[in-house]
């Protein structure tokens, strides 16, 4: 149930990114601008960045996922931070997330409260992308979550 809500969520941020970026569409066939659909694996808002950089090439969309805890203040939106000169914000959506009532009787199946912010966004130019993804909480805090992007020339 949980893994179909997550295909959902994708499924409109995708659209979301295709609908607010068709504009350019073909401006941007006829430059020559090709890229493909990354989707790396989720990073938590508490947590430090990823190991390893993201390895993209320019044009390439790629969704990237943050987890945060099922627990006040929620996030109610993000954006792209310093050093993201080189990307195309294309769409931010808060996707699934999945929560559960203890009992005394044994549960399984879902994440206990986890829910993740999506971030839809096209690498525009070819070099290293060092940035962070600003997630404004519900109480005006901004948590923010580092990335970096490697798009060879």
């Amino acid at each position: 149930m949980n893994d179909r809500l997550l295909q959902l969520a994708i499924g409109a941020v995708l659209l979301l990114g295709l609908a607010t970026t068709s504009w350019g569409a073909k401006a941007e066939k006829e430059q020559g601008i090709q890229g493909s659909l990354k989707i790396p694996p989720a990073v938590g808002i508490l947590g430090a960045a990823p190991s390893e950089p993201i390895q993209a090439g320019e044009g390439d969309v790629l969704l990237l996922q943050i987890r945060y805890p099922v627990v006040p203040p929620m996030p109610i939106g993000a954006k792209l931070g310093a050093g993201a000169e080189g990307l195309q914000l294309l769409g931010v959506t808060r996707g699934s997330s999945a929560a559960a009532i203890l009992t005394r009787e044994p549960q399984s199946g879902g994440l206990l409260g986890v829910g993740f912010v999506q971030v839809l966004v096209r690498v525009r130019t070819a070099g290293k992308h060092a940035f962070e993804v600003e997630v404004k909480l519900g109480d005006d805090t901004v948590k923010k979550v580092p990335f970096v992007i490697e798009a060879p020339k």
